[in-house]
């Protein structure tokens, strides 16, 4: 199988878009938007994901729109893992820091596919370190400051608002803003390191949970509010991303190619590799939210034709008819809500 590029969940935008909107505006936000190829009402969508460079672009684009090379960093205060709903649940569900740092780093497989967290234990200190998927795109400078926001409000949660670690690592191959960060972080920067990390002293590992027991949220809850993670092949992706934009955005090989940060001619040359089309992938996707629409909505045949891109109601009946062995009629007074065998 052909593997996807990275991936991460779409609430790791967290608060960002409305930040965005309520200092640059709304209509920045839809440039920013625009520019990484992310539908309007992607935060919106839960179990959603997004391609990673695709994050680094939208960020990319909204410190250059405000003038700011540290903007990611004030994006950070505002960000915390309880943004990422029962993923963030569970971390903060455990007895102590200690073990919500390590179940971070178990679960992090379900937020994003190719992303690390590792807890890594000295003498004096552990250090909480973090590596991004696509570290090397264009706008990654944006996502690490924002990334300390989510990392550090882990600790913060058992510690207090005003805790601090003893350090912070970034990997921006670069230290000439150090000094204007730790200023506005209250403690030492490190640059030019392999992660964003964290270094808390092991003194700190030990703080309670603040609401004294343990949650009751589990893995599992985790695994089916993430719809069991990423997708880690590349046709499922594309079938996702497609799904996605399927009423409000081109849907062109061009189009998704751009959104997952490569070339048409690459993305094509790995979907002929992984043994299929493009036109087949989009009538996968398209299928798949006729079966919903039919089911789950009064729309009517003609109203989802012109959502999924058919010229006419016949050419999507027909195409629904093609796939199933049955009119999208037929399929809507059954209810079926399992996908019929190929005729």
């Amino acid at each position: 199988m052909t593997s996807a590029p990275s991936i991460t969940v779409a609430e790791a935008l967290g608060s960002m878009p409305s930040q965005i909107a309520n200092s640059l505006g709304d209509r920045v936000l839809e440039k920013c938007l625009t520019k990484a190829g992310l539908p309007g009402n992607v935060s919106d969508k839960l179990g959603s994901y997004i391609p990673e460079v695709a994050l680094n672009r939208f960020l990319d684009f909204a410190a250059k729109s405000a003038g700011d090379d540290l903007f990611g960093l004030h994006l950070a205060h505002d960000l915390s893992v309880t943004d990422y709903g029962v993923w963030g649940d569970y971390v903060l569900e455990a007895a102590n820091l200690r073990a919500a740092l390590e179940r971070a780093a178990r679960i992090i497989h379900l937020h994003a596919d190719k992303d690390t967290l590792e807890v890594r234990q000295g003498p004096n200190s552990t250090f909480f370190r973090y590596t991004f998927g696509e570290r090397t795109s264009v706008g990654y400078r944006q996502t690490a400051l924002a990334a300390l926001g989510p990392m550090l409000s882990v600790p913060r949660y058992f510690l207090g608002s005003q805790w601090l670690p003893s350090s912070i690592g970034l990997d921006l191959k670069e230290t000439r803003c150090e000094a204007q960060i730790e200023a506005q972080i209250g403690t030492a920067i490190r640059g030019d390191r392999s992660c964003v990390f964290l270094e808390i002293a092991n003194s700190d590992l030990v703080a309670p949970n603040p609401h004294g027991t343990e949650g009751c949220t589990t893995v599992g809850d985790v695994k089916r509010a993430c719809r069991g993670g990423p997708p880690t092949d590349l046709v499922p992706c594309l079938e996702h991303l497609i799904l996605q934009r399927l009423g409000s955005q081109d849907v062109g090989l061009d189009d998704i190619a751009w959104t997952i940060g490569t070339s048409m001619r690459t993305l094509q040359r790995k979907i002929d590799l992984a043994g299929t089309n493009f036109r087949s992938i989009c009538l996968s996707a398209k299928m798949c939210k006729a079966r919903e629409l039919l089911t789950e909505s009064s729309a009517t045949v003609s109203s989802i034709a012109l959502q999924l891109d058919y010229s006419t109601a016949s050419h999507f009946a027909r195409a629904f008819r093609k796939q199933y062995g049955v009119g999208p009629m037929e399929y809507k007074k059954l209810k079926i809500t399992q996908p019929l065998q190929l005729s």
